[in-house]
């Protein structure tokens, strides 16, 4: 059994934690898949990941000074996700922090 084969259909996780000791991590529960690539070298499949949670980031919290386009871009890609699948599923207060908390953002001046 080829190594990627073990990979494909299992769940895993992304965790990202901050240095100080009561920041809150970014956790998102993602489901392994072979992904359709422009190319496949060899004829080899290629692994990506489905995301299966969306929570917003707290971009209060993410210095976006230091992040490049594509990074912020992903950012607001992963937001707007995130609004368009979980807004129907909330309303009142929860629904106003949900848009707060998924607008885009871009690099400072």
């Amino acid at each position: 059994m080829l190594e990627e084969d073990k990979l494909e259909n299992q769940f895993t996780m992304f965790c990202w934690h901050w240095k100080r000791p009561m920041d809150t991590p970014v956790r998102n529960l993602l489901f392994v898949k072979e992904i359709d690539t422009p190319n496949r070298f060899g004829g080899i499949g290629y692994m990506g990941f489905e995301k299966l949670t969306f929570v917003p980031i707290q971009t209060k919290m993410v210095d976006l000074s230091l992040l490049s386009t594509a990074e912020i871009d992903w950012l607001n890609d992963y937001h707007h996700q995130t609004w368009e699948k979980v807004s129907p599923l909330v309303s009142g207060s929860v629904r106003q922090w949900l848009w707060n908390n998924t607008r885009p953002v871009g690099k400072p001046n």
